[in-house]
């Protein structure tokens, strides 16, 4: 799955080429991203001190350009532009990474595709699902691979800028009484907690998920497979026997009737898996929603009581802001598990699927070889006695044949027998 796409044993060094090159350039954007988060987190703190700090005085200045406007108004015009600098790269190079990444995904799906064609032999033991596995789950691993290993290396780079910044506001924000024993680290201990919490719930909550996903891909393929047959051979899943419907026996120009247990079967196992998994899918959609509504407003409580204190708690709104956003990045970063689950659920189904194709493969070379290196007997036929010459024992001599001219002519050696005694 990896090595036939990064160390591939045969194949083209462009490829491989690009293929590192990629992931290079798939990690640098994750490491760009979060350092155009951190940025823009410092941006929030020091517009929001703008905006709170610029209605308690008006001051006028006539000797500039700007004559007449509050020196307020052109702080935030300045800082407004500096937000604009922030985020010009970004608009510029995201759809270039983006398109980059989908190049590397395809090239990727590919690689692995002619690599499991060359070992399939479709007129060997046959695979289950093996033209499914081929061809529709090796494209859930490029998109796997477009989202879920990019959302997991945007979170590793975030967690990387953002638990140092969360931690510098700890130090500076009068925790709650109940989290003083981590003073100074109280926002990341909050964050790291509350993340566990969700994995947690998640995690229980959909652990039958994985194997929901995995037995309707199944399901989903014979009756791909049984559409097919009845595209291509009728006859195969069609009725036969019409003796038993009257309606059709009395109607000989009526056309063949599928074979409904068959698809009966197809239809009710569809249905079971189907109620199960959205039925899991509502469960946990419910869980998520409500914690992430819940952890949005969590800095709020905590910290928007510190505006209003005259003494040395008191708290700016730049900080309060700087604060929520930081809590949520690290949050968002922990809990990518849970909020990702359904495309986690999907990418790994189709890496399980992927893995029990390869190793069928595996096995079915193994096989093939083991058979190739047995020396095959000849059977050399004769008139009335068939005969088995292993062709790596070294042929014999042929004994010589009496005739029987030779025993009657010939005097016999041998004495003669004694009278017998009565």
């Amino acid at each position: 799955m990896f090595g036939e796409y990064f160390w591939p044993k045969r194949g083209s060094s462009k490829l491989t080429a690009f293929a590192w090159t990629g992931l290079l350039i798939v990690v640098s954007h994750s490491a760009f991203v979060a350092w155009q988060k951190s940025r823009v987190n410092s941006w929030y703190g020091s517009f929001y001190d703008i905006l709170q700090t610029s209605g308690e005085s008006i001051e006028f200045s006539s000797g500039l350009a700007f004559s007449g406007v509050p020196e307020g108004a052109r702080s935030v015009h300045d800082a407004l532009v500096k937000f604009l600098i922030i985020v010009l790269p970004s608009i510029i190079i995201h759809p270039f990474a983006k398109f980059v990444r989908s190049h590397w995904t395809l090239q990727w799906r590919l690689a692995m595709m002619k690599s499991y064609f060359t070992l399939w032999d479709p007129s060997k033991t046959p695979i289950e699902g093996a033209s499914q596995r081929l061809h529709e789950d090796t494209v859930r691993f490029a998109k796997g691979c477009d989202s879920c290993m990019v959302v997991v290396l945007d979170s590793i780079s975030t967690l990387i800028v953002f638990v140092p910044v969360l931690a510098s506001l700890s130090s500076e924000v009068t925790p709650p009484s109940w989290l003083s024993w981590a003073r100074s680290w109280w926002l990341v201990a909050l964050a790291f907690g509350a993340a566990l919490l969700g994995v947690s719930v998640s995690a229980c909550i959909g652990k039958a998920l994985l194997y929901l996903e995995v037995n309707n891909q199944r399901v989903e393929a014979e009756l791909r497979r049984s559409l097919v047959l009845l595209e291509a051979a009728p006859a195969t899943e069609c009725a036969t026997d019409l003796s038993a419907d009257d309606e059709l026996c009395s109607d000989p120009g009526a056309p063949p009737q599928l074979s409904r247990p068959a698809f009966d079967g197809l239809w009710e196992a569809i249905r079971c898996n189907y109620s199960m998994l959205y039925q899991n899918f509502l469960y946990l959609n419910l869980w998520l929603t409500s914690f992430d509504q819940l952890l949005i407003v969590v800095p709020y409580i905590l910290v928007a009581p510190l505006l209003f204190y005259s003494d040395d708690r008191r708290v700016k709104m730049g900080v309060l802001v700087k604060l929520s956003d930081s809590f949520s990045k690290v949050f968002g970063s922990l809990s990518v598990i849970a909020e990702s689950w359904v495309a986690i659920n999907e990418f790994a189904s189709a890496v399980i699927r992927l893995r029990e194709f390869e190793k069928n493969l595996k096995s079915h070379t193994k096989l093939e070889q083991a058979n190739s290196q047995l020396v095959p007997r000849e059977i050399v036929r004769s008139d009335n006695n068939p005969t088995f010459t292993d062709p790596a024992i070294p042929a014999q001599k042929p004994r010589p044949q009496l005739e029987m001219s030779d025993i009657n002519t010939k005097p016999s050696t041998l004495p003669p027998s004694p009278p017998p005694k009565w």
